[in-house]
């Protein structure tokens, strides 16, 4: 997490949980797994601007503090690319 971050979580004493809420219900986060989205980016050893497409996509998770926006760095490294091109035993065949 960012040296910022993290020493705006230290002047506020423990904060072991994030609570976000999303619709009705509320989620917690442990705070050790919350990465800004460079951090994602060096982990996947892709660009910024990627992770944030995928954010925007909705393909991770973000959960805001201190008006920065952390992804969860468990979806970060499970994540999984869409496959592209035609799905497995479909081809443009079958399309005609």
């Amino acid at each position: 997490m960012s040296t910022t971050i993290l020493r705006k979580v230290k002047n506020l004493g423990k904060l072991p949980m994030v609570k976000k809420r999303s619709g009705k219900a509320s989620e917690k986060f442990d705070m050790a797994d919350l990465i800004t989205q460079v951090e994602a980016a060096q982990i996947r050893s892709v660009s910024r601007a990627a992770i944030t497409d995928l954010v925007k996509r909705g393909r991770l998770r973000t959960v805001e503090l201190f008006g920065k926006k952390l992804v969860l760095r468990s979806e970060v490294e499970n994540f999984e690319p869409e496959r592209k091109g035609w799905p497995k035993g479909k081809s443009r065949k079958d399309e005609h």
